[in-house]
């Protein structure tokens, strides 16, 4: 009988159960990190411009409401190159959780093929998606920590009351962006457990007949 073989060829899609919750938590977390990095919804503040008072916030290489010669600029933006970020701490973070996201989009992306195309994901493709899911967590978690040290900067400083200092916001807050990102950076490290399960065993295509 051929039983083995027309149900092998009738699946669709390399992942196994586990597999597709795997791929829905991939992109679910690359979404997660991805908006985090780019909103400059980091940490927010107050500043003084000419006697009147603006609500400011960072992000990493992005940032809404900044003054800029004799005016303030109410509107967002990145600085206008890399050199400009406000600290070398923050140079650090772009380029961490950067890669970290470049990374995760690139597995996530694999695993939505996978649900569809047979074949991407075997066992040890499984495992190597699994081991680049970590290094992405360890690059965004390392950026997540090191963005706080920037916080001793003269640009933050004069949104934070000038009390801000490395590791201390001062008056400002922690903003939805940063704990999202924190929030994604988790869920693709969970996925870097489930990945060791996604993908199916190969099995050879023979046909069996009964005698």
């Amino acid at each position: 009988m051929r039983d083995y073989q027309d149900k092998d060829n009738m699946s669709t899609g390399s992942l196994t159960p586990c597999g597709v919750i795997w791929s829905i938590l991939s992109f679910f977390g690359m979404c997660l990190v991805c908006v985090g990095f780019y909103m400059p919804y980091w940490i927010r503040g107050q500043m003084v411009f000419h006697q009147q008072n603006y609500t400011v916030t960072f992000g990493i290489f992005r940032r809404c409401n900044y003054p800029s010669n004799d005016e303030f600029i109410e509107q967002c933006g990145r600085y206008l190159t890399f050199y400009d970020i406000p600290s070398n701490s923050w140079r650090v973070c772009t380029i961490t959780v950067g890669v970290g996201c470049g990374l995760a989009m690139l597995v996530s992306f694999i695993a939505l093929f996978a649900c569809c195309i047979k074949d991407i994901v075997s066992k040890k493709i499984g495992r190597l998606t699994g081991l680049i899911q970590f290094i992405a967590a360890l690059f965004i978690a390392a950026g997540c920590g090191i963005y706080p040290n920037g916080w001793n900067h003269s640009e933050v400083k004069a949104a934070c009351g000038f009390t801000s200092a490395e590791y201390s916001l001062g008056t400002c807050q922690l903003e939805w962006a940063y704990f999202i990102t924190i929030a994604g950076c988790v869920t693709i490290f969970i996925c870097s457990t489930f990945s060791y399960k996604a993908g199916q065993t190969k099995t050879g295509h023979y046909s069996t007949y009964a005698l």
